[in-house]
């Protein structure tokens, strides 16, 4: 069995994206091949705990797993290193908007800007769910600053170039990827049990460098969508207008 695992696991490329991790794909077949660029060293902080937001940040960040998936290639790097801002990022999972904003750090000393980053096909729910914006204990509406008056600049960090192939991960990781893999294979397979689903692509048109150039990855979630309503829609647009109006 682990002769088996071993060599799946050296066969497959190094698992990175969620949607062949969870549907029981090959990154060989749905996985990028082109290089990537990342950074030696990440530029922001990831805030674990309020109290450890005690200091100013020109940009403040809400974000899910798209931000902090992958520290060293996350979009905030790019965004510290093109700017010059410091950045504070903070999860989801485990802060509201309301936290943030009547936070000691936030009230005292706001950021030039504050962004919430959201996954597109939970946006609506996800703000649905905030707690309400009138609890906020400081309305900075009064306070925005224009555009022209944000000077920029940039750090020019070095960045490294990636190779999946060359940054594999160690020999427990890949007995443990190739186990879960096999695992959720069988489900797809035999029982018909998937998160991913796959959708053909048009002759020629090629989104990304994975190997497979006639199909897509998506998560079965990006389906729920379809269940959203106008009235949902509306909502949320209202809350996320009254959350800009007082940030």
């Amino acid at each position: 069995m682990v002769m088996t695992l071993s060599s799946i696991g050296y066969l497959n490329q190094p698992l990175v994206g969620d949607l062949t991790r969870i549907g029981g794909f090959r990154e060989n077949d749905f996985g990028w091949n082109a290089f990537q660029l990342e950074y030696s060293e990440v530029l922001y902080d990831s805030i674990e705990q309020l109290n450890d937001f005690n200091k100013y940040y020109d940009v403040v960040v809400l974000g899910d797993s798209f931000t902090f998936l992958d520290q060293n290639r996350s979009w905030l790097n790019f965004l510290v290193d093109k700017t010059g801002f410091s950045v504070a990022a903070f999860h989801q999972k485990k802060f509201e908007i309301v936290d943030i904003l009547n936070s000691p750090q936030f009230v005292k000393s706001p950021p030039r800007l504050f962004i919430y980053q959201s996954v597109e096909r939970g946006i609506i729910n996800n703000i649905l769910f905030q707690s309400s914006i009138d609890s906020v204990i400081r309305d900075l509406s009064s306070e925005k600053i224009e555009f022209s008056q944000i000077h920029f600049k940039p750090l020019e960090k070095q960045k490294e170039i990636v190779d999946r192939y060359i940054n594999r991960s160690g020999f427990e990781d890949r007995l443990s990827e190739a186990a879960s893999y096999l695992i959720r294979l069988i489900k797809r397979k035999v029982l018909n049990i998937t998160k991913t689903q796959i959708l053909p692509l048009e002759k020629g048109y090629t989104l990304f460098s994975s190997s497979n150039k006639h199909e897509m990855l998506v998560s079965s979630r990006d389906f729920e969508k379809n269940n959203i309503t106008d009235e949902d829609i509306s909502k949320a647009s209202k809350k996320a207008i009254d959350i800009k109006n007082r940030v």
